[in-house]
């Protein structure tokens, strides 16, 4: 899982898909918004609404918890629209964004806080 648009790009190949492929690894996108793609938004916890760039279906999005805005899950790379959703779906443990993806934020801001703050220089 990476947090970054798969399949849902004007390219059809955004970050998520950028990344599969080079490492020929599946992946899929999980974005907090569309990028590219219209669905009806999901008002009800746990509802899903198929997300469709053009006449194809690209992704979906998903109420994860009944105050939050619902996320967004596209395919990646050597990843299925049904697979991508049943991984997500299974990766879900009482927060918004699936644990691989709170983890690695939540590590990543724990090292950013080990070496500060940088100007870039």
């Amino acid at each position: 899982m990476i947090n970054a648009c798969g399949i849902t790009h004007p390219a059809n190949a955004g970050f998520a898909s950028h990344i599969g492929v080079v490492l020929d690894k599946p992946t899929i996108g999980i974005t907090k918004r569309i990028f590219c793609g219209r669905a009806k938004i999901p008002q009800k916890e746990k509802e899903v609404q198929p997300l469709y760039h053009g006449r194809k279906q690209m992704g979906w999005l998903l109420k994860v918890l009944p105050e939050t805005k619902p996320i967004v899950i596209t395919v990646g790379h050597l990843t299925s629209i049904r697979s991508c959703l049943e991984i997500t779906k299974k990766c879900l443990q009482g927060n918004k964004m699936p644990e691989p993806l709170r983890l690695a934020h939540r590590c990543a801001g724990e090292e950013k806080k080990k070496w500060g703050t940088s100007n870039g220089s």
